[in-house]
């Protein structure tokens, strides 16, 4: 069973006051219930985001020669560029953020392409040839934009939800240092399905503040139910936007709610009966970022004696490399 909220997000910016405070609150209690809520009306159109997952299909049938003209650097440093099935390897977070050690290395069976904002020059963006693929930089930038504005106004419902300011998370995310991401889960044959070592992608809560997830409608997350632990998959009809919090805003909202572990498992139960296979599964996701030099420490409007701080502070771009050096270490 599905235990996600499906708010509407045109409730937040309707005008009518009670539905806009209705909207804040029932953000803030999926956030704090599941971490994940479903969002429709977001402003994102099935229309357009098809062309972003027809980009997608596109950029990774490349050729692995044309790919490696984009690849993403060989050290942990924020995501850029291409990288291949295996390069990351997110069974090494598994576990970070409760102060866990990562146990057996289990390969994702998928692979990706990041990029950041255009006037990001602390870690410049990598792109594939505009021949091999016209038109796909500027469309990829525009999704940044929208996206951009996007996690802003979801920020904004939740500091109203707070009682703060609706521009109280802003001067933290003013460095633009977020990332979007095209990932490509690969077609699992039959005979592949049950191996122990293999997955989509392993157990992991997201680095940063707040994660827009667009699926091809094929489904196949789970998020695990804080209650019980046990996983639980999430239906999604396209073109509903799942959001989920990140590390970072639990540690500035001082655990009041919380990132969510979720993953992407090899399920028998999808296989196509035309293929025999698990079929392919194509997503953009966009990664809400905090400022590189912002702290994490739990912020002093979110900290009483209800409420004392439970987070020491360390800066957003060390977090960052901490789990991104774990995430590359076997590359």
């Amino acid at each position: 069973m599905d235990l996600l909220d499906t708010l509407d997000l045109s409730h937040f910016h309707s005008g009518d006051e009670l539905q806009r405070v209705e909207f804040c609150k029932s953000l803030f209690l999926s956030f704090q219930q599941n971490g994940f809520v479903k969002l429709i009306n977001h402003g994102l159109s099935a229309e357009y985001v098809t062309e972003g997952l027809r980009y997608n299909k596109a950029l990774f049938a490349l050729s692995k020669e044309k790919k490696a003209g984009f690849a993403h650097p060989p050290r942990p440093n924020p995501h850029r560029g291409y990288s291949y099935v295996g390069q990351e390897n997110i069974s090494g977070v598994t576990g970070f953020e409760r102060g866990e050690q990562s146990g057996q290395r289990v390969v994702d069976l998928k692979e990706s392409f990041d990029h950041g904002a255009p006037d990001n020059t602390m870690y410049p963006n990598i792109w594939p040839d505009e021949d091999d693929l016209p038109g796909f930089r500027q469309y990829m930038l525009g999704y940044y934009e929208k996206c951009y504005k996007l996690h802003l106004e979801i920020m904004s419902a939740l500091a109203l939800s707070l009682g703060q300011d609706a521009h109280f998370f802003d001067p933290l995310h003013d460095a633009r240092a977020s990332e979007l991401r095209l990932l490509h889960y690969l077609e699992v044959p039959k005979a592949q399905i049950g191996q122990c070592d293999q997955t989509r992608i392993a157990e992991h809560t997201d680095f940063g503040s707040l994660t827009l997830l667009m699926q091809d409608g094929s489904n196949g997350l789970e998020v695990q139910d804080p209650a019980t632990g046990s996983f639980f998959p999430v239906q999604c009809t396209f073109p509903t936007l799942i959001v989920n919090v990140g590390d970072s805003m639990m540690r500035w909202m001082n655990k009041r709610i919380h990132s969510a572990c979720h993953r992407v498992p090899i399920n028998a139960d999808r296989i196509s009966p035309e293929t025999g296979s698990v079929p392919a599964r194509h997503c953009i996701a966009y990664f809400g970022k905090p400022n590189p030099g912002a702290s994490l420490k739990p912020l002093d409007a979110l900290v009483n004696e209800e409420y004392p701080a439970v987070f020491e502070d360390i800066k957003a771009h060390d977090y960052d490399q901490s789990k991104l050096r774990r995430i590359y270490a076997a590359a």
